[in-house]
């Protein structure tokens, strides 16, 4: 979500929708991703990225939920022609993902620091009490399997070897 606009994605989370940018933005129409695309910049720009890739950059889809998607570098790209401020904002949306895939913990933190500023604390207390539950379910399991094993491991200590067939 950007601006309390949805930012879809294809299937595959390869490309970006460039329609979504533009209506997220609040720019108008004459910055639509197809009059952007005719620009001999943004040709330049798709050009030099395709180089020696073997990837699909942009697809363009119609209908009532289409869009033109693109590469998230081409996003980026659209999105400093939008506005300087748009491309900020999208600048540390990726800073942030970037930072999220490195350190999952800090999805979790931010995600539960959102939820509370939403004025839902009660909830965030209960999934922290049923980790802390299921955190020491698994501690338990962990003793009991120890447990078992060593007492496994008494029995066939105690026991003589069999003698071998003559």
């Amino acid at each position: 979500m950007i601006n309390d606009t949805a930012i879809r994605f294809t299937n595959d989370d390869k490309l970006v929708n460039l329609t979504d940018f533009w209506k997220a933005s609040g720019a108008d129409p004459s910055k639509k991703p197809a009059q952007w695309l005719k620009a001999d910049t943004a040709k330049a720009f798709v050009a030099e990225l395709g180089k020696g890739e073997d990837i699909h950059l942009i697809q363009i889809t119609r209908g009532r939920f289409g869009g033109t998607f693109a590469h998230w570098q081409i996003a980026l790209a659209y999105a400093k022609y939008l506005s300087p401020e748009f491309h900020i904002h999208c600048n540390n949306i990726i800073r942030r993902f970037v930072e999220e895939e490195q350190n999952p913990d800090m999805a979790v933190d931010r995600a539960i620091s959102a939820y509370r500023r939403q004025g839902n604390g009660v909830h965030t207390q209960h999934i922290q009490n049923k980790q802390s539950t299921n955190t020491l379910k698994l501690q338990t399991n962990i003793y009991q399997n120890l447990q078992q094993h060593t007492h496994l491991s008494a029995h066939t200590q105690d026991k003589a070897p069999l003698p071998r067939a003559q």
